[in-house]
């Protein structure tokens, strides 16, 4: 028979342990509200591996408490019988343990994934198949065609579907592991007679399977870049590209950036701005090209660029503002997928998306400008407005020269140039039309845009939405100059996609807690 003393301390212990698991879930759901996600590549940065991390370490300590309670409280049950501290187990959290086994079997897969996607970009490099500054991630059937061994990504499917980024041995794996791993102690509970907790873990796993515990509510919370500079682009899909610029040590080549076409989600809170603010302006732009609706993609645009300052490292000013100050043909851009990419800007093509990445990082190195080296700094002003900027211009700057057709051939080779190439074609853009007509239209357009924009980066941005729009069928015109060619994303997107899968274990988890919790309020 239980003591009445013994039965409190074990009473005791549980509602401790159910009732401090409670409370961190909550500090931590509280404190990512606060802060943020930071979305890094590094393991130890990234706000998604630190939650698992956090999760593995409430798991284990619970688990622990529950299995020393079953060895010096009460009659010692798991000292007298398996089946007795198989019961006494079933109070553990079973389901989070084991899908914090999964999650870290899953980090494995895909950090051995994208060593294979590594190890093949090395030697095509070393095989003279591309240049040897071009560090492919994929191109061919050697690649991997569905991602890791239980980790296929599905990021198309939506921001809040885990189980979809599983693979078939995946699913199996998991989803087997929870309900064995739970049977098992709620048979050993049942068979005890202890029949509230014998049935109740049995939900758990069936809420994992289905899914059923609805999407998380993370993706509007906040997310930060820190040194992993990703650059949203407009997108109606579920998922889609983005350009991810991170500073590197110099390489033997001099390299100081990288840039790497990244597929991934789509995030509420990244979208929002350009979904309300720069979609309105850019529909009504390429419906009515006057300058009103310029004035409009600029407000709209100052908006965006504004926001995106505040979640970038401003340490990173130093490599952004190296590359962009250097006004010839530099080499200090490493470019992923530089295959494709090089044809294109060979051919003097730029396109819309790969300028407004430009410009996110033009806007961010001259808010910063001060962090840089008094050369760079003043450097900076080749790219800005000195009449429109509103800050004040150095006596020694360069000076702001891309009005006409020959400022707009200018600017478009001093962008290609960013990327270490000499662009010597200007004659891609309008083919359709006589060499009169589209000289006119392009002066046109170029001088109506140019005068209104802070940047000239934000005016070629502007001046292609216009473009894109009126451009003839027969133009040989690349929409998506810099495009990833495959889905498997980078570190930091997988680390996103966990958050549904612990949404949903914390949640199924609950219908374990609920008794303790119970208890702790009716007991005081």
């Amino acid at each position: 028979m239980i003591s009445a003393g013994g039965f409190q301390i074990e009473q005791q212990l549980y509602q401790a342990a159910a009732l401090a698991a409670l409370t961190l879930f909550g500090t931590a759901h509280r404190a990512v509200a606060a802060t943020g996600f930071h979305m890094s590549n590094s393991f130890w940065t990234n706000t998604d591996c630190q939650i698992g991390l956090i999760m593995c370490l409430i798991a284990m300590i619970w688990t622990g408490l529950v299995l020393l309670s079953g060895f010096v409280l009460d009659d010692h049950p798991c000292s007298e019988s398996w089946i007795e501290c198989g019961a006494r187990l079933a109070n553990a959290p079973i389901l989070l343990i084991v899908t914090c086994v999964f999650w870290c079997a899953t980090t494995i897969d895909f950090w051995l994934l994208m060593q294979r996607l590594r190890k093949h970009s090395q030697e095509r490099v070393e095989s003279g198949e591309e240049d040897t500054r071009a560090l492919l991630e994929s191109s061919d059937h050697r690649l991997p065609a569905r991602g890791g061994y239980l980790w296929q990504p599905n990021y198309s499917a939506g921001y809040a579907q885990f189980n979809a980024n599983l693979s078939l041995s995946g699913k199996i794996i998991y989803f087997g592991l929870c309900w064995i791993s739970v049977g098992i102690f709620a048979a050993a509970a049942l068979y005890s007679k202890q029949y509230v907790i014998g049935l109740l873990p049995i939900i758990g796993p069936l809420l994992v399977t289905i899914e059923a515990v609805g999407k998380n509510p993370y993706a509007t919370f906040r997310h930060v870049f820190g040194k992993r500079i990703q650059i949203t682009l407009i997108t109606d899909h579920l998922a889609g590209t983005t350009y991810v610029f991170e500073p590197i040590p110099k390489t033997d080549e001099g390299a100081i950036l990288r840039v790497t076409p990244v597929w991934t989600p789509r995030v509420t809170e990244q979208h929002e701005l350009l979904r309300h603010k720069l979609m309105p302006a850019m529909l009504k732009l390429r419906s009515q090209a006057d300058s009103n609706s310029v004035l409009e993609m600029v407000s709209a645009l100052r908006s965006i660029l504004t926001d995106f300052v505040t979640k970038v490292d401003p340490t990173c000013v130093k490599s952004v503002g190296k590359w962009l100050a250097l006004g010839s043909c530099n080499k200090k851009l490493i470019v992923i997928d530089m295959d494709q990419t090089q044809h294109l800007l060979n051919a003097g093509m730029l396109s819309s998306d790969l300028v407004l990445a430009i410009a996110y990082l033009e806007f961010f190195t001259f808010v910063n400008r001060d962090r840089l080296d008094k050369g760079e700094a003043n450097s900076m002003w080749k790219w800005r407005a000195q009449t429109t900027t509103g800050a004040v211009v150095p006596d020694n700057s360069i000076p702001y020269q891309f009005s006409g057709i020959e400022g707009w051939e200018l600017a478009v080779k001093s962008t290609i140039q960013l990327f270490g190439i000499e662009s010597k074609q200007q004659d891609l853009l309008l083919t359709g039309w006589s060499e009169v007509e589209r000289k006119e239209w392009i002066t046109k357009t170029w001088d109506m845009v140019l005068p209104l924009c802070e940047s000239v980066f934000v005016a070629l941005y502007i001046f292609y939405c216009i473009y894109e729009t009126n451009r003839h069928p027969s133009d040989a015109y690349a929409p998506f100059v810099l495009r990833t060619r495959h889905k498997f994303g980078d570190f930091a997107t997988y680390a996103m996609m966990w958050r549904q899968g612990w949404y949903c274990c914390v949640f199924a988890q609950l219908s374990t807690l609920s008794p303790a919790i119970l208890s702790a309020f009716v007991t005081g």
